[in-house]
């Protein structure tokens, strides 16, 4: 969110201290190497895309990720943006 105050590269480095590892979102298709040969000759923008791959970021996931992990990253999250869970 633009309100946030924290960019995603922000909120990555602050949680990589605390222990918790992400990853930025991958470019849109239209953006990838292979494929910006095609889009760019017709000059095609995806904003919403866009901003989501230069914004956002994967926190950890998977089968493994316990109850108790998730409440911790959810609370480093919510300590980083000033918020009380």
């Amino acid at each position: 969110d633009k309100n946030a105050g924290i960019n995603a590269a922000e909120m990555a480095e602050k949680l990589k201290v605390k222990g918790i590892m992400t990853r930025p979102f991958f470019l849109g298709l239209h953006e990838q190497p292979v494929l910006s040969q095609f889009c760019s000759s017709i000059n095609i923008k995806f904003p919403v895309t866009e901003y989501i791959s230069r914004y956002g970021f994967y926190l950890p996931s998977g089968m493994t990720l316990t109850e108790d992990h998730i409440k911790r990253i959810s609370s480093e999250l919510c300590s980083v943006l000033g918020r009380k869970k």
